[in-house]
Order: C-alpha cells, then structure tokens, then sequence
C-alpha cells in the first residue's frame, strides 16, 4: 500500500499515519510536502520509510506560520503532532510522530536484506515487498532479515554475517565515536537490532560472536551518553532546534519520548508565568 496522490487548489495537506504492516498501529512516522504548482497543490515523494496513510484537507494561509504542537497519551503511548506551513507560493508540510517501543524498531529492522548460502533449491518466489531468489544450493542469495531467520532455524541455510560485523572495523568505529563529540555515521541504520538478532540466532555462522556483542555494546553506550547529554544541555540552555544527525531509529526511540513530553511542560510553564496582554495594559 502506498501514498495515495491528490491535488487540491487553495489547501495544504495534513497526513496522518497508520502502520499496516506492522505489529502494532500508529508505529509510523510521515510527513507529508506539497508545493504550489501551475495553480494547484500537488503532493510530493514521501520519505522512504513512511508508511501507509490517510488525508484530510486543511485551510490554505499565506506567510509563515506553524501550528500548534500536541502530545496525546492513551494506554501507555503518545503522539507528538505539529505542522509547519509557508503559504503564498511556498511549501507545507504536516505530520506527526508516534511514538514506538523497542518491539516495533526491531520489526522494521527485519526487513533489512542480509545475503544467505542456501542449501535447498527453489525457483524465485514472488512476494508483496518484493521478488527473492532463486535459490541455490551454494550460491549467495539476498533474503529480508525475517526469512534468513526462519529459514535458519529449519537449518535450510547458512547466515553470511555483514561486512561491517568484523571485530576489526567495531573497534575503529567504537574508538571513533568515542573520539568526536558529535554522532559518528553507523554503518547500518539498524546496527544494535541487526547484531541482536543475528547472534541470538545464528551466533555460529558470527566469527568472534562475544567480542562482537561487546564492542556493540560498548559503541550503544558510548552514543547513549552522549544523547544524554546532549538533551540535558538543549534543555537547560532553552534553545530552540537541534541538530541531531546519524542517530538510529532506535536511540531516538530511547529518549524521544521523554524529551518531548518534557518540552511541552516546560512551554506551558513557560507560558503560564508569562503576563497576559490585558494585565500589561492594566499596569500601564
């Protein structure tokens, strides 16, 4: 299932999402872009991750605006909503976050090719997210990360660990990160879940599996640290944005949440011990 297409003269889009594909609903993150073209509002390419979606039009501004953020909890959960538009020939934009457990990161991340070494024969099979195969005994073959696993654990194959799962390249990536202040570029957007599940699973097809999972380990905690610190110091110097580059799905996950919830307390404080227009004009 995929973006759906529409065009509206005088509007903006605002889009919110519903993960069909996964194992709980309101697991996804969408945005949804439009730009005024020729006299009409014409959706553009979604991101790659985006899931599936539903619309509802809302009113048309000129300048630039945002919209109010909201964050809503039921069962346990939230969802963090805003909207951001520039009006009068420019672009909108609207989406909202949802936040996700550690469960549904893991199940995104089981989509992720991995090459296998078949020993079984099948011709190619035809599936939703793609064709896979044919299957060879002996011959390396690219599967999903779900099908290598399964596949495993029937002992029809033999599991070919990533390039980057090397005790070698861990320990420049680790001794890199802890070296720059900022965060370093992972070699996989899924690297903690991939190395979970790969040594859980198939720890031996994994060469040196344990100093993997430690020098994993000590890259998580290393980036964990400085996200930590990281929002401690956006917090108390009540800056306005953040620049948060080459972080995983997952360490945003750990902290996402917290972090916004945080933030708006903090803006209805805020808000709260501002003095009202009508009492300023009262003291004047």
């Amino acid at each position: 299932m995929g973006w759906g297409r529409g065009a509206r003269e005088c509007g903006a889009w605002e889009g919110r999402s519903l993960d069909l594909s996964s194992r709980r609903a309101g697991s996804a993150y969408s945005l949804v872009q439009a730009r005024q073209s020729a006299g009409s509002w014409q959706q553009r390419a979604p991101p790659p991750a985006a899931a599936p979606h539903c619309y509802r039009p809302v009113e048309a501004s000129s300048g630039l605006g945002a919209g109010p953020t909201r964050w809503r909890e039921s069962g346990g959960r939230g969802t963090f909503s805003w909207s951001l538009w520039v009006g009068g020939g420019g672009e909108s934009w609207s989406g909202c976050y949802a936040t996700m457990d550690a469960a549904e990161v893991e199940f995104l991340a089981e989509k992720e090719l991995v090459t296998i070494i078949p020993n079984f024969s099948l011709d190619k099979i035809y599936l939703i997210g793609g064709d896979l195969g044919p299957f060879n005994p002996g011959l390396p073959v690219d599967v999903p990360l779900w099908l290598a696993i399964n596949l495993k654990q029937r002992q029809k194959c033999r599991l070919v660990p990533p390039e980057w799962m090397d005790v070698e390249k861990l320990e420049n990536i680790r001794d890199h990160e802890r070296k720059e202040e900022t965060f370093t570029p992972m070699p996989s957007p899924y690297y903690m879940e991939l190395t979970k599940l790969l040594l859980n699973h198939a720890s031996d097809n994994i060469p040196k599996a344990d100093e993997i999972r430690t020098l994993i380990k000590d890259v998580w905690d290393t980036r964990i640290a400085k996200l930590r610190v990281s929002a401690d110091r956006f917090v108390r110097e009540q800056e306005a944005h953040a620049k948060l580059d080459n972080l995983t799905l997952m360490e945003i996950n750990t902290s996402g949440a917290f972090l916004t919830q945080a933030l708006n307390h903090m803006y209805k404080l805020r808000t709260n011990l501002q003095p009202s227009p009508s009492t300023q004009s009262q003291d004047f």
